[in-house]
């Protein structure tokens, strides 16, 4: 035999087993008939057919998605020479009927007999992974489309490169028209230095710290961003920087609401302190003027000296008032009020107020809820806005006073601090003038803080409507532009029950008694003002300092007395702690408070408990003397 036969036969023979041991499927099939010619190992083995079972098949016997007509169809070009070779996919069947996917590359074996070779990818596992990476990018492709952030990425110049679909409900712009505009033209201006300093540094470092900056809405309103960045330029499959933004603008807004309750509460505290203070010397102050005034040796100068001291006690007593006020410390006696009513009978008054310059408008709501309010306060708060417009409007304008039912759900709450969410009546308060500037908004409800000329106001209007109006429960908020004008807007809770508190009667001055009395005050002016005024009216006085002392001689005199009058707020034992031991003891004692801070001990934020008698300091001897009566005469 010849060598070069020998040889061939040796390579033919390796080529056979390489082909066999190929991990491909390997088929040869003739152009006539598609009968196969030959089958490898792997390709038997994943059928379950043996090769003589294979050499009775077709193509189309293990392709299900092919019938011989499409077959011939697909090959055609390999054929007629258009093509050298045809890569496609289809579906193999086993002999169980079991299918899978598979990837053929399939072309003509050159030379005399026309036959086919098909090498065969089974592509299982490279579909599976197609499927895992598919759904992957949709997981991921959903949280980007779907999320509440700011999703961007910028190239290391920091020009943003991709912007995420919520940059349209967060800013109003397209992702489109995002990246159309410069970074730093949406950017505040006052945050333009921090934003450059932080994109510059972000380049440098693998992840940034949180920074917080102001960008333009589309609707020219400014949002507060918390942004950080990841810098992942290096990496080749993202080549950018990596920023996560989340809108804090509603979170900061609701902490500045905060802190600046948290400010009036702090200042409201001192404030009701020094009322307190004030208010004692005042009582002594104005007593001791009114005895003055009854002093018939007096000359007509002395008289009007001491006239004047009694104005300006009044004066200062109106002060201590606002303050109180402010201080949500002031005695209120709330009751149901029908809000449209007491707007319509302060319409006269206003319009005297405003003067003809100012143009008086009212939108009152059918049938507005009842609010559960003192209506003297809600007159003072009325009064006290429409002064305030009439200063802001030098020159004319329009006040208008509106009035409806409206309901605040958990959305509205959760954007303004300490609001409960329910049924409320809003009044609002529009002006026309000149508007507040933006670094003196914040302050409009501090006492003193006023921006009218020295001895034009004391500053205490707009604290004393605040106090009034936190003190019925419910809310104020201002809203301001320059050159436009100013609008109060206050929520007043929906009464919750129906009933009105009986009105007040007014103290009549009396001529006094004999009854035997029990003063007890811890400032010495103070009692010396209370003993000599119910002394002068014929009682029987007995003063202590302290209530420790006062309940000894009550038990002393064994309750054979007719009236406590008491300090509220005093060291040690409390004027209320000693009228509980007392009339627990003597039940048939009557009480009278008297007092310029209350604090929670007869009140309950601010509100009177039921069937307590109360005097509020400052007041003169003739109020004392009239009240002292009129309980003692009570049945």
């Amino acid at each position: 035999m010849d060598t070069s036969d020998t040889g061939r036969e040796a390579r033919h023979a390796l080529y056979e087993q390489i082909v066999d041991e190929s991990l491909n499927e390997i088929y040869l099939f003739h152009e006539g008939d598609l009968r196969f010619e030959y089958v490898n190992h792997s390709a038997l083995k994943n059928l379950g057919f043996s090769l003589e079972e294979m050499r009775s098949r077709t193509p189309v016997d293990i392709k299900p998605a092919h019938t011989l007509e499409s077959f011939t169809t697909l090959v055609a070009p390999l054929v007629d020479g258009r093509k050298r070779k045809l890569v496609f996919q289809t579906i193999h069947r086993r002999r169980d009927g079991s299918t899978y996917p598979v990837e053929v590359h399939l072309q003509l074996v050159p030379g005399g007999e026309r036959l086919f070779v098909a090498i065969i990818n089974d592509i299982t596992e490279r579909q599976e992974a197609e499927r895992g990476l598919r759904a992957s990018e949709a997981r991921f492709r959903a949280l980007i489309e779907n999320s509440l952030d700011l999703l961007l990425l910028a190239d290391a110049t920091g020009r943003f490169t991709f912007a995420s679909p919520s940059v349209l409900p967060l800013l109003g712009y397209t992702p489109e028209e995002f990246l159309a505009i410069s970074p730093m033209e949406l950017i505040h201006p006052d945050d333009h230095k921090m934003a450059e300093r932080a994109l510059a540094e972000a380049p440098t470092r693998d992840v940034t710290e949180r920074i917080e900056f102001r960008v333009k809405h589309k609707d020219g309103s400014w949002r507060t961003l918390w942004s950080n960045a990841r810098n992942l330029l290096a990496n080749p499959d993202v080549g950018a920087l990596v920023l996560n933004s989340r809108d804090v603008t509603n979170e900061r807004r609701l902490e500045e609401q905060l802190q600046q309750s948290q400010r009036l509460e702090s200042i409201g505290r001192l404030a009701g302190g020094i009322a307190h203070d004030f208010n004692n010397l005042l009582t002594a102050i104005l007593g001791s003027a009114a005895f003055l005034e009854e002093d018939p040796t007096l000359n007509a100068t002395s008289l009007g000296d001491v006239r004047e001291i009694v104005r300006a006690g009044r004066r200062a007593s109106e002060l201590t008032n606002q303050l109180l006020a402010f201080a949500r410390k002031r005695v209120i006696r709330p009751q149901n009020v029908a809000l449209g009513q007491i707007i319509a009978s302060q319409d006269l008054f206003l319009r005297r107020v405003l003067g003809e310059q100012v143009e008086l408008k009212t939108h009152l709501t059918d049938e507005l809820w009842p609010v559960f309010a003192d209506p003297a306060q809600l007159e003072q708060v009325i009064v006290n806005l429409a002064v305030n417009a009439r200063d802001a409007m030098k020159d004319g304008g329009k006040l208008t006073l509106e009035a409806q039912n409206v309901m605040l759900d958990k959305s509205f709450a959760s954007m303004h601090a300490e609001v409960k969410p329910g049924p409320y009546v809003l009044l609002v308060v529009s002006d026309t003038g000149e508007g507040i500037p933006p670094d003196v908004l914040p302050h409009i409800f501090e006492p003193s803080f006023t921006t009218k000329a020295v001895g034009a106001g004391t500053g205490l209007g707009l604290a004393t409507v605040y106090g009034i109006i936190r003190q019925s429960d419910g809310h104020i908020w201002v809203y301001s532009e320059p050159g436009v004008g100013t609008t109060f807007k206050i929520y007043l809770p929906r009464a919750a029950r129906p009933g009105v508190v009986a009105e007040v009667p007014a103290a009549r001055e009396v001529s006094g008694g004999s009854e035997r009395l029990l003063v007890v005050e811890d400032d010495d002016n103070v009692r010396r003002m209370l003993v000599r005024t119910l002394e002068g009216a014929g009682y029987d006085v007995h003063a202590a300092s302290g209530g420790a002392d006062g309940l000894a001689w009550a038990r002393g005199q064994q309750g054979k007395f007719q009236l406590l009058v008491t300090d509220v707020v005093m060291p040690g034992m409390s004027g209320k702690q000693l009228a509980t031991e007392l009339t627990a003891e003597f039940p048939r004692v009557r009480v009278l408070y008297v007092s310029g801070y209350t604090e929670n001990t007869i009140v309950h934020r601010g509100v009177l408990e039921e069937g307590v008698d109360f005097l509020a300091k400052p007041f003169s001897p003739s109020d004392l003397r009239a009240r002292v009566r009129e309980i003692l005469d009570r049945r």
